[in-house]
């Protein structure tokens, strides 16, 4: 079983706890819900194989190209941001 955690809630006890699994995901969505420093505690944590871009439009004005061009600015190499923008969903779906 695969276990989507939506808008990185929770990654502090999952970092404190040092709960690491194969299995679980964070999905990033909206900016205003998942800052920047969150995000790349995310990406330290689980790794970007286990951090999946989402989105929550029409929630907000653009946010999937927010999200978007963030993942792309993170200083993060390339492969990571692939993962991050589809490459990990694309394995989760298994398409």
């Amino acid at each position: 079983m695969k276990l989507i955690i939506a808008h990185l809630f929770g990654l502090e006890i999952f970092i404190e706890q040092d709960f690491k699994s194969e299995n679980l995901y964070f999905y990033i969505s909206t900016i205003q819900l998942t800052s920047t420093k969150r995000l790349m505690n995310a990406i330290r944590f689980a790794g970007a194989t286990n951090v999946t871009l989402g989105t929550d439009t029409p929630y907000g004005k653009d946010n999937l190209k927010k999200n978007i061009d963030r993942v792309r600015s993170l200083d993060i190499s390339s492969k990571e941001k692939e993962l991050i923008l589809g490459e990990n969903m694309r394995k989760l779906l298994k398409i």
